[in-house]
């Protein structure tokens, strides 16, 4: 009876052993797999992050180009109001002028005792 115990517990511990082998194979076998796994993921990891820094990139490029609109427009609407002022005030200097003109005419008309003439003149300035 001993020595059927004893090649029971012989069978026992070989079935043991192959199964820790089968088990350690099977580990082995699952580590490659998830390092495999691991490194492909990485990889693709690495290149996205790439197309992030291009799309990055070229978002700072576009940003850049924005400013420089931004600016050159800034600049030409600065231009465009001096001009602005400066045809306003020349504006203002030519019916100066004219207001000038008409006020001598109104006096001559005045001297020459033509009232009608002088009436006619005075209307006109008040337009201005």
């Amino acid at each position: 009876m001993n020595m059927k115990f004893e090649g029971a517990r012989k069978k026992s511990l070989h079935q043991q052993q192959q199964q820790q082998h089968r088990r350690s194979s099977k580990s082995t076998r699952q580590s490659r797999n998830e390092k495999r796994n691991i490194k492909a993921t990485i990889v693709q990891v690495r290149k996205e992050m790439a197309e992030i820094g291009k799309t990055q990139s070229c978002i700072r490029e576009g940003q850049k180009e924005v400013r420089e609109k931004y600016k050159k427009m800034q600049r030409e609407r600065e231009q465009l109001r001096k001009e602005t002022e400066a045809i306003s005030k020349q504006g203002a200097s030519i019916q100066l002028g004219l207001k000038l003109m008409l006020a001598l005419q109104i006096s001559k008309a005045r001297a020459q005792l033509d009232s009608a003439l002088a009436d006619q003149l005075l209307q006109s300035l008040r337009f201005f």
